[in-house]
Order: structure tokens, then C-alpha cells, then sequence
């Protein structure tokens, strides 16, 4: 699973490490500014997090937010950024106009 955030609460924005902790083999965040714990939403954790299921779409539609699971910031949702996972020959073939910074190749 790919995905990426927003990392910002109001005018704050966080930064994110893992806090060594796991649960059902998914990592927890936290952030350094506050201490925060955050879990993704989808994560499949069973008891105690069941509640943070919110959707029952499908895997690749489903929505990847992070939620705050304890801290400052508890229950409070970081949205996720529209992302596309695919190959550069398939995204270069769908957009020809985009190009790629090589930083080996000066030309």
C-alpha cells in the first residue's frame, strides 16, 4: 500500500517517525511536535481499533487517512493526497508531456 498525507492540523504541521510500536503488523506514527500516536483508518487491527474502520469499500478505493489513536491530536483525521502508483512507462505513455530529473545524466 501506497500513500501520502497531509501532515498539517490547522496551522501545524507535523512531523512523523515511527514510534517502534506496531499493531497487527502495521505501524504506529507518532509525531515529534506533540507525541501523537497515529494509525492508518483502513488498518485491518480487530479490538481495540475496530472503531476506526469508517469505510467498507474496496481496497483500491478505499480512503488512507492516518487517525490520531492517542495525544493532542486524538481523533482528529490527516486527509490523504490523490496518488497514483503505476510504472514510468505507463504514466509517460498517459502523459507524454511529463519528463524525469536524472541527477547522473547532466544533459
Amino acid at each position: 500500500m501506497s500513500v501520502v498525507n497531509r501532515r498539517n492540523i490547522e496551522d501545524q504541521t507535523l512531523t512523523f517517525s515511527p514510534s517502534g510500536w506496531t499493531y497487527n503488523y502495521t505501524f504506529v506514527l507518532w509525531d515529534y511536535e506533540t507525541g501523537s500516536m497515529w494509525l492508518p483508518v483502513n488498518c485491518d487491527c480487530g479490538p481495540p481499533f475496530t472503531k476506526l474502520e469508517v469505510s467498507h469499500q474496496p481496497a483500491e478505493t478505499e480512503n488512507r487517512q492516518f487517525r490520531c489513536i492517542s495525544g493532542e491530536h486524538a481523533d482528529r483525521m490527516l486527509a490523504e493526497f490523490p496518488l497514483t502508483v503505476t510504472t514510468w512507462s505507463d504514466w509517460v505513455n498517459d502523459h507524454p508531456q511529463s519528463w524525469l530529473m536524472d541527477p547522473y545524466n547532466n544533459k
